[in-house]
């Protein structure tokens, strides 16, 4: 063999691809992880889509579940005519605000939106987010709920160590019981059972005295409610100061008994987040009081249930709205025109349901706009869950421009308002009755 043919017999065992195969091949690689990724990104779009409506369905139950079992507990221990709809007046040690006063006390009380929230005679709560209502619920924590007894005024009693009040029957009371006081007409207030005289109490102490007297003296006492059973402690519902007094005789005043004390809690969403404060330990009036109980709440509405017949027959006839009431200011004093006229107390009673309206945003930012303005995205968001039912359209300021636009986020407070189209929402809407109200049955008198 020679050198040439040698030569060709190498190059032909030298095979291999050229540069346009190996330009096509490398295109066709491209295409395939071009089509790969993209069928990535959209899954995992997709799925960040259904994990975040799943996050705001957490968060939305848990809000309307938090929120429903309070709104539930509203009126226990407090739903006799004496009480409802009057001025209570609590002294509280240990509180932040050792002496407040709240007017026209009830089970549930309603702030709208737009209206300054005031808890008490000049005690101003924060401001909740734009267009979102502020509700608050107050409860008893008494073992059993008993009836309220009634009682005769014996505070005039000189030694303070003795002041107390004769009641009908004591049988339902114990030492460490925080009682509400109340009487038509007069100022209702709280207070701690220090003794009970003529027997021995839960802790093996005796008082002296008349078997039939509650007592409430602002000095030691030894407490079965205490962290330490039975330790010697100040009540901190007491004060030394002058008292409220009641009718001496007749037992037309009457003692509610809250068993461990009274609770009354503030809801309100704040910075995109539904959040609450306990009044009764907190200052409320300091934002860094309130806790966050769900994140990625941006509306809470709260309408009152009302019965306005003549006659009261329990049945609720009307959800109240009250933004505002024939053209004067926004307040939630407002109620319904039927109404007008009855006491406070008697629109308190009248009260026996609660509807609220809930909605929880998403975590996930959409790159594409998923809620729209007009009115055919309005009419769909309304479907997916997004508005309550009872809402006019939300997005369309001239069919109520003043109280009826339905915000789904505070631009001002939480920087995803801004981009609030970009973002899925879920509506959790019920019909609470208030059973303890319910329970009670219509008030003749009113």
């Amino acid at each position: 063999m020679n050198f040439l043919q040698s030569f060709s017999v190498s190059r032909a065992r030298q095979g291999g691809f050229s540069l346009v195969e190996i330009l096509a091949g490398m295109l066709i690689a491209l295409i395939g992880i071009l089509v790969m990724t993209k069928v990535f990104s959209d899954s995992e779009s997709a799925k960040r889509s259904v994990s975040s409506g799943g996050d705001a369905q957490a968060n939305g139950g848990i809000a309307s579940y938090t929120l429903g079992r309070e709104l539930r507990f509203a009126g226990y221990g407090l739903n006799g005519k004496e009480a409802l709809g009057c001025h209570l007046k609590i002294h509280n040690e240990a509180g932040a605000v050792k002496d407040f006063e709240i007017d026209n006390f009830a089970p549930l009380t309603v702030f709208p939106a737009g209206q300054d929230a005031f808890l008490a005679v000049g005690v101003k709560l924060p401001a909740a987010d734009a267009d979102t209502d502020m509700v608050m619920v107050a409860y008893g924590s008494a073992d059993i709920m008993a009836e309220p007894v009634g009682f005769n005024d014996q505070t005039a009693n000189p030694d303070a160590s003795k002041v107390g009040y004769g009641v009908q029957s004591r049988g339902s009371f114990t030492v460490g019981d925080v009682v509400l006081a109340a009487e038509s007409g007069k100022n209702c207030a709280l207070f701690q059972v220090t003794s009970l005289p003529g027997a021995a109490d839960y802790c093996g102490v005796t008082d002296e005295g008349n078997s039939g007297v509650v007592r409430f003296s602002n000095g030691s006492f030894k407490n079965p409610y205490a962290a330490t059973s039975c330790d010697s402690q100040v009540s901190d519902f007491n004060s030394d100061k002058a008292l409220q007094t009641y009718s001496a005789n007749g037992n037309v005043a009457k003692l509610y008994n809250l068993g461990r004390g009274l609770n009354i809690h503030v809801y309100a969403v704040r910075n995109g987040s539904l959040t609450s404060c306990d009044v009764m330990a907190m200052d409320c009036t300091k934002e860094a009081s309130w806790i966050q109980i769900a994140p990625n709440i941006v509306n809470l509405q709260v309408r009152m249930g009302y019965d306005t017949t003549a006659v009261p027959d329990g049945a609720v006839d009307v959800f109240w709205n009250p933004w505002q009431k024939d053209g004067e200011s926004k307040s939630f004093n407002a109620f319904p025109d039927e109404l007008d006229g009855k006491t406070a107390a008697c629109r308190a009673s009248r009260v026996s349901a609660v509807r609220i309206g809930l909605v929880a945003r998403s975590n996930q930012f959409e790159k594409d706009i998923v809620t729209g303005t007009d009115a055919g995205a309005a009419d769909a968001l309304k479907e997916r869950g997004g508005i309550p039912s009872w809402q006019k359209n939300p997005l369309d300021a001239a069919a109520d421009p003043e109280h009826e636009v339905f915000a789904l986020g505070d631009p001002e407070k939480d920087p995803a308002a801004k981009n609030w189209q970009n973002y899925r929402y879920r509506l959790f809407e019920t019909i609470l009755p208030l059973r303890n109200m319910v329970w009670k049955g219509p008030d003749s008198g009113c």
